[in-house]
């Protein structure tokens, strides 16, 4: 790609124009040579050569990035109408920065909330199992679990390399002004092994 007839189009279009004339002109003389009359011979060296306007874009367009001139003079013209209308400027910004900022604050949270991994050193490889009991026909999902469940699956696990359980449940802290009531997390002591250590696979059986 030419960047000079980018950057300076005008002289690269006039020195384009000397050499097209030139063309025309030896045609002309070729032409003339072989018996043609001067004026027939320049028609005739025109009508080969073909349009000179046309054929100078054509020229340009090979040479150019012609994308990077539209974006220029869209940007030209966008400049021009921010100048023409400043109240429906500042509008139309402030709307971007509204809108961008919003988006960017909805991501963040969506990332800190679904997409971020958990802080382990291999979180995909951390499972959570529910546990559901059937009384008669009724299945009853996240059935509570209990020490000797956990102890029948760790003598029953053939796949994961460590299993823990954890429930929820609340409690009141005291201090010197009035009680809170806080949510708490039971957990069995190898629960947190996961954020310690990197294990093949990891379960964590829930209620």
């Amino acid at each position: 790609m030419n960047w000079r007839r980018f950057i300076k189009r005008t002289e690269a279009d006039a020195e384009l124009r000397q050499e097209l004339e030139s063309y025309i002109e030896i045609t002309t003389e070729e032409y003339v040579a072989r018996g043609m009359a001067p004026d027939e011979a320049r028609l005739a060296a025109q009508r080969k050569l073909g349009n000179l306007t046309r054929v100078q874009e054509e020229v340009y367009e090979m040479n150019t990035a012609t994308f990077l001139e539209a974006i220029l003079r869209d940007l030209r013209h966008s400049l021009r109408m921010l100048r023409l209308n400043p109240a429906f400027s500042i509008t139309a910004i402030l709307t971007l920065a509204l809108g961008i900022g919003a988006t960017t604050a909805i991501f963040s949270v969506v990332y800190g909330v679904i997409i971020k991994p958990l802080p382990y050193p291999k979180p995909d490889t951390v499972v959570w199992v529910g546990h559901s009991a059937l009384f008669g026909t009724v299945r009853t999902p996240n059935f509570p679990f209990s020490p000797q469940w956990l102890a029948t699956y760790a003598e029953n696990n053939r796949t994961f390399q460590e299993l823990g359980i954890w429930t929820r449940g609340t409690a009141a802290v005291t201090g010197l002004g009035d009680a809170e009531l806080a949510n708490t997390l039971f957990v069995t002591r190898n629960s947190a092994g996961p954020r310690h250590s990197a294990h093949a696979r990891s379960l964590v059986l829930a209620r």
